[in-house]
Order: structure tokens, then C-alpha cells, then sequence
């Protein structure tokens, strides 16, 4: 069974990206039809739009009309992933078409790739390249000069015809078979990239683990950045606020593992743009000491040892008193800041409510330690996200009950 994505993926190269860097030509689509290598920048045409898809945060969002032109011809071997995202299955939806020395060659939602007229991959009758619609999956075509291979997400697909190369190839269109109107993608695509050789099975199996997380967002409305923290340190919803590791950083595929002495900053400053925001993520430190901070922007939040959770509000330090935090002890943690009020919450229990003087976050984030790098994290971090609004009690034990699974 192919398993559609299910949660909001990633895009640009940053600190914890293990996937192969080689490529000729990167396409994140998420705004912008630019190559990130500035070689081969696309040209958006006719009603190409870019909406944010709570799957994949920005991306490319393709009409019957619509169409991204470049100008980028494959060598004697390539390979191409992108994640696609079929909404209407009535005709062919081409997901990128080639027209070398005038003869037809694209690749179709319903069969595969076809070269000079000749279908080089075709999947056997009934079977489709994206199985259903209205999901996201991550395609990749991979030709080694004598054959060509179709993986849908992370599984190879029978092939019906081999021995045709795509070498010489112009790559004119996304989204577009490029000769008529008829057969033309609707839906979205993201994040394509081309190499100019075969990858492996196991850098298909890279990428694709790279940029698909494992569960869905439960409260996304006023979301503006999230960490999964499960391999990297990206921001995986608009892909605006990723981060940089300093230090030993390691990742297991759940949480950010802090050493004591390193710590994530992001590259640009986070704006809430309200004096009304939220913060969550999951929590643990490995360390009886005082000052533990959990993350911090002018001292955000931050955990006083075994005494209190403290938050900065730009003027003064906010102390929850009325419970003591644990070392050692995995927390789901909430801090909501409503105007001039400002409220913590553990798991999905409600602990305190203080007044702060009205502030809006925006600066650069820094977790594992305080902004002048002092005072270090020794534990762990998760599911990081930031919201421009208060949310809700309701909605903080909606994402507490959807996540508790993944931690025990």
C-alpha cells in the first residue's frame, strides 16, 4: 500500500540534511518557480498560483491553463523526485512534459513516461502513478541510460516497457503535456529535484524519509512556523523560519537531542505580528540544574531548575509558581500569551495564569539556550510550533491527545 503524505514536509538545504546535494536543479515551489541553484529559474504561465496546503505548507498549485516553462535538457542518465497532489482525475494530468526535436514525451498521472511517442514506462492497466487523488506522494523517475524506473513514495513500480533513455531530453513544462489543453495537470506539485545520474534505491529512500514527517497537524489555524525536530531543524509549515544546529545536535527521528553545550537559532527573526501568540512543544530536560532554558528569544520561557517555569515578557520575568517542574520528566507545554496575560499549561492540564506587559515576538529564536548563549539544554525537544494567536484550551488538548502516542 502506498502511503500518502501525511504532514507538512520540508524544503531547502539547512543543518541535519543528509540528501544528496548534486542536483542540477531544485524546485521547491513554494512561491516562486526559481531553481534554488539559479541555473534554470521556471517561468510561471497563465493561472499558476501558490496557496498554502497544510500537507506541504506553500506550494504550487496547478489549473487546467497552468504551467511552469524552463529550459533544462537531460544528459545520458537523470533522475527526478517531486511530491504531486492529483485533484481532479478525469483526464491525463501530465506532471511535466519534454517535446525533444519536435516529437511528443511527458509523463502522466495514468501511465508513466513517454518518449518520442513511445511509452518507456507504462504501470500495468489500472494502476496509477498517484494511486488515488486528493493525496500527496513523492514520485521519482529514474533513468540509468538503458532503463528507466518509477517509484511511487518509496516503493519501485512495474514496469511494463524498459530500454529507452531519456538522454537529450528537453525539460519544457511542469504541470503541462506542452501540445494540447487536454491532458494537463490539476492539483499541486512541490519540491522537484534533477540530477544528472541514476540515484540509488537508498537516496530515494533518503530524500523521501528526509521530507515526509509522520503525523498531521491538529490545530493549524494561526500556525506560522513548526519544528518537527525529528531529523532536522527546519521549518516544516511556510518553510520561512528554519533553523541552524550549533554544536553536537543529533536527531532520532522523534526529538532534537540537546548535549549541554549546543543549541538551534533561527536564520531570520519571528514575527507574530500580534501581541497575542502561542508556543508549544514537547519537553525534557536530563538535568537537575537551575536555568534550563527551553527556548528562548530575550529569555521566552525557561525552566528555573526544580522551582518554576519562568517567561520574559521584554520587561520582566513572569514566574509560574504553583507547580514544580521535574527533571527527567517528558512535558507537553503550552505557554499562551493573550495580551496581558499570559498562561501555561502541562500536558493538557491548565497550571497558571499570570500577568505580563503586552509584547510581540519578534526576534530570532534560539532554543537549548539563553539568546547570549549561556545557560545550555541537556535534553530533548519536539513538535515545536508557533502560533500568532492565543489558542485555545480545547485545541490544547486536541494536539496533546493526537501526539501522546508518538512519546510513550
Amino acid at each position: 500500500m502506498f502511503n500518502p503524505l501525511l504532514m507538512v514536509t520540508s524544503r531547502n538545504t539547512t543543518d541535519g540534511d543528509t540528501t544528496p546535494q548534486d542536483y542540477i536543479a531544485f524546485y521547491p515551489l513554494t512561491g516562486t518557480a526559481e531553481d534554488v541553484t539559479g541555473d534554470y529559474d521556471g517561468t510561471e504561465v497563465n493561472e499558476l498560483s501558490y496557496i498554502d496546503d497544510t500537507a506541504r505548507g506553500s506550494v504550487a498549485n496547478f489549473t487546467i491553463n497552468s504551467k511552469v516553462t524552463t529550459s533544462l535538457t537531460l544528459g545520458t542518465t537523470s533522475s527526478v523526485t517531486f511530491w504531486a497532489y492529483i485533484t481532479d482525475a478525469t483526464n491525463l494530468n501530465a506532471l511535466f512534459g519534454y517535446i525533444p526535436l519536435e516529437q511528443q514525451s511527458f509523463l502522466t498521472f495514468d501511465y508513466a513516461v513517454l518518449v518520442n511517442g513511445v511509452w518507456v514506462v507504462k504501470l500495468p492497466d489500472g494502476e496509477k502513478i498517484c494511486p488515488n487523488t486528493n493525496e500527496w506522494y513523492f514520485i521519482t523517475i529514474i533513468d540509468d541510460g538503458s532503463n528507466i524506473e518509477i517509484r511511487t513514495n518509496d516503493s519501485a513500480r512495474t514496469n511494463e516497457y524498459t530500454g529507452t533513455s531519456m538522454n537529450g531530453m528537453q525539460l519544457n513544462t511542469l504541470g503541462y503535456q506542452d501540445t494540447d489543453s487536454i491532458d494537463n495537470l490539476e492539483g499541486m506539485l512541490s519540491s522537484m529535484r534533477i540530477y544528472d545520474r541514476a540515484l540509488t534505491a537508498e537516496e530515494v529512500t533518503t530524500i523521501y524519509n528526509y521530507e515526509l514527517a509522520n503525523h498531521h497537524i491538529a490545530v493549524d489555524d494561526g500556525l506560522i512556523a513548526y519544528y518537527p525536530l525529528h531529523n532536522n531543524s527546519m521549518d516544516n509549515y511556510f518553510n520561512q523560519y528554519d533553523c541552524t544546529d550549533n554544536g553536537s545536535i543529533t536527531y532520532d527521528g522523534l526529538s532534537a537531542n540537546f548535549d549541554g553545550s549546543s543549541y538551534i537559532e533561527t536564520i531570520n527573526p519571528i514575527d507574530t505580528g500580534s501581541t497575542s501568540y502561542s508556543i508549544s512543544c514537547w519537553f525534557k530536560t536530563d538535568a537537575d540544574i537551575h536555568n534550563v532554558v527551553l527556548l528562548d528569544s530575550s529569555n521566552i520561557l525557561w525552566f528555573d531548575g526544580n522551582t518554576k517555569w519562568t517567561y520574559y515578557d521584554g520587561t520582566d520575568n513572569r514566574e509560574f509558581t504553583s507547580y514544580v517542574p521535574q527533571p527527567y520528566t517528558l512535558y507537553y507545554i503550552t505557554l499562551v500569551i493573550d495580551n496581558e496575560l499570559a498562561s501555561l499549561y502541562l500536558d493538557s492540564t491548565f497550571i497558571q495564569t499570570v500577568a505580563c506587559t503586552t509584547h510581540i515576538l519578534n526576534s530570532t529564536l534560539t532554543m537549548g539556550c539563553f539568546a547570549d548563549h549561556s545557560y545550555y539544554v541537556t535534553g530533548e525537544l519536539s513538535n515545536l510550533r508557533i502560533y500568532n494567536r492565543a489558542i485555545t484550551e480545547a485545541e490544547i488538548i486536541t494536539v496533546y491527545n493526537a501526539e501522546k502516542g508518538e512519546f510513550e
